[in-house]
């Protein structure tokens, strides 16, 4: 009964233990977000100084006719804007459908809810403005375990901050 017991325990455990903290990636005004997002491994985090940013886009991961400034496409990655006495602005560089896209490659319309291949686990967007794309300023698609706080968003075709078929997370 013992062992049965605390097998259960270390398996209860187990599954709840976040991943481990990984490493910082500094991003400063001269530097490309999406190069340091590309860099990160689950568990890090893309830490962006002030300054206004404009990047050259890649296909959006759910519809890649698209263009989007900022891809997130693996689990458990944190995009942070550091403080200091100006903003973190990314601004659409001309043409982009979205400002920053969490999305699976290929992850598309409902299938994502049952399929867990089409899902990310984990994310942080924190403390960006974001402006003037021509879709999204913000978007979580199938993205479980989230987290979107203090960031501003304006002038966007459609929403500031788009979450359809987001699981559980927080703003």
């Amino acid at each position: 009964m013992r062992v049965t017991l605390w097998f259960v325990i270390a398996a209860m455990l187990a599954i709840h233990v976040p991943v481990a903290s990984g490493r910082t990636i500094i991003v400063g005004p001269h530097d490309s977000i999406q190069a340091a997002v590309d860099q990160a491994a689950p568990g890090d985090t893309a830490a962006v100084r002030p300054g206004t940013y404009h990047e050259a886009g890649r296909p959006c991961p759910t519809e890649p006719g698209n263009s989007c400034a900022v891809v997130i496409t693996k689990d458990h990655i944190s995009l942070v804007a550091l403080a200091g006495p100006r903003p973190v602005i990314l601004e659409n560089a001309g043409g982009q459908e979205q400002g920053i896209a969490v999305a699976k490659a290929g992850a598309a319309g409902p299938d994502c809810l049952t399929d867990q291949s089409q899902r990310i686990n984990g994310a942080l967007v924190r403390g960006f403005t974001v402006d003037g794309f021509d879709g999204d300023g913000i978007f979580l698609f199938c993205v479980d375990h989230w987290r979107v706080a203090g960031n501003s968003v304006h002038d966007n075709a459609e929403y500031g901050i788009f979450l359809p078929t987001a699981g559980q997370g927080r703003s």
